[in-house]
């Protein structure tokens, strides 16, 4: 069989001047790690979910991570979460000591069969991870409804759902915590990066300390324009910031967003009728809730 010289690629983000002259001013500016450009990030991402806190970090597996860590997920636990979704989440898990637990999904919607999760719920259930797969949401209200009262956390794999509604509030601020990816193949892309979005202040301040080897103040904290001095280190941590030059390509890719998601759903339709009359060939179903789809 003869290969074509012009298959599509994989991954092609929309990557244009803007991000180019972004990412120069940032480099021209001396200051390249977390900084100026990094805290406007998280606040437009706030501003985005309507999240009360955002945290930046390096990808969206360290954002799950920080996550669990935070909750303090470790050996003996469990954490739920469907069967269809990236390696990175049940990755995360183990490396926790933690037990990944699968449930079933919509095989209509491809989307964490709700039921299916809440059966599976023990006293060792400390999460459950509502994976909004392929930017389509799952029903979160139902998921919560459907779980024993004051049980495990529900964390919300938003990796492609920049721009995502259920019911008219946008995902990622409807749970415990939510996260976001920055890769190539995602909605927004900064190169890499993620972001982790929550209205729990106690638990985006431990969050904001794992990401920096524990310490209390970030580096612009320490070192920007209106450094406060030392800073403490408080408890082991991890190295998950993300940096101003990451920042920079994900500022002008938030102002491209409705349109990147406008073009992507008529790319989508156009594969649709192209393909509606191929035997073998399904394409998930729209879910039944209200929602927007990113």
């Amino acid at each position: 069989m003869r290969k074509r010289e012009d298959r599509l690629p994989f991954c092609r983000p929309w990557i244009g001047e803007e991000e180019a002259e972004a990412v120069a001013e940032v480099l021209r500016s001396g200051w390249i790690t977390y900084g100026p450009r990094t805290v406007e990030f998280e606040r437009r991402f706030a501003e985005l979910t309507g999240a009360e806190y955002a945290a930046a970090v390096s990808s969206g597996t360290a954002a799950l991570h920080l996550i669990l860590l935070a909750l303090g997920v470790g050996p003996g636990d469990e954490v739920i979460m469907p069967t269809l979704t990236f390696a990175s989440d049940p990755n995360v898990v183990e490396f926790c000591g933690a037990r990944p637990v699968f449930c079933d999904v919509d095989p209509r919607t491809l989307l964490m069969d709700v039921e299916s999760a809440a059966s599976l719920v023990t006293e060792r259930t400390r999460a459950v991870i509502a994976v909004h797969y392929t930017g389509a949401p799952v029903d979160v209200e139902a998921l919560a409804a459907a779980l024993p009262s004051g049980g495990p956390a529900i964390i919300e794999d938003a990796a492609h759902a920049a721009g995502t509604e259920l019911r008219g509030r946008h995902v990622g601020a409807l749970a415990r915590a939510g996260f976001f990816s920055f890769h190539p193949i995602k909605n927004v892309t900064a190169g890499e990066g993620g972001m982790i979005t929550t209205n729990d202040a106690a638990l985006h301040e431990r969050i904001r300390r794992l990401r920096y080897h524990g310490i209390d103040k970030d580096a612009w904290q320490r070192y920007g324009r209106r450094a406060t001095g030392g800073y403490d280190v408080e408890y082991p941590g991890l190295k998950y910031n993300t940096t101003d030059i990451h920042s920079a390509v994900g500022l002008v890719q938030l102002d491209k967003l409705e349109r990147a998601n406008a073009r992507r759903a008529e790319i989508y339709r156009r594969y649709r009728e192209a393909l509606a009359d191929v035997e073998g060939v399904r394409f998930p179903e729209d879910p039944p809730w209200e929602h927007t789809h990113a």
